[in-house]
């Protein structure tokens, strides 16, 4: 994809270019393990109207979240809650976050970063993607 995603421009840049990787987080099963495993390159776009920094390859809901396995969400890692807390307290400290302040994720997966916000009286709203058809609405 080389449409801005947020203006729809069609004038982007390569901008990064990190070789070929597979899916993340993805969990082989032992039949698995002999074939030959899906790589997809990893380059980010920048827009040259609007500034937005995105991904090149877009890999559809349905490959991501089903057919791979996926299964992280920071809830179940004690490392990535860790991981997040810390950055909550250091994000709150950096922008002396108040009660009531308004904090956006977007991706928010399971909700634990925006959670951790919210416990420190900000105003919040996680987004997660939805994808359908290989399109982030």
């Amino acid at each position: 994809m080389t449409k801005c995603i947020v203006c729809g421009n069609k004038n982007t840049k390569r901008v990064i270019e990190m070789g070929f990787h597979p899916l993340a987080d993805t969990f082989l099963s032992k039949s698995q393990l002999l074939s030959p495993q899906v790589l997809y390159p990893l380059n980010c776009l920048l827009c040259q109207k609007c500034g937005h920094f995105q991904n090149e390859i877009f890999v559809s809901g349905e490959e991501r979240y089903i057919e791979s396995n996926y299964s992280y969400t920071s809830s179940n890692s004690p490392s990535a809650m860790a991981h997040w807390d810390e950055f909550c307290d250091t994000v709150s400290k950096f922008t002396d976050l108040a009660r009531e302040d308004v904090v956006i994720e977007f991706g928010s997966n399971d909700g634990y970063l925006i959670k951790q916000f919210q416990k420190k009286g900000a105003l919040v709203t996680g987004i997660k993607m939805v994808f359908q058809q290989s399109a982030i609405f």
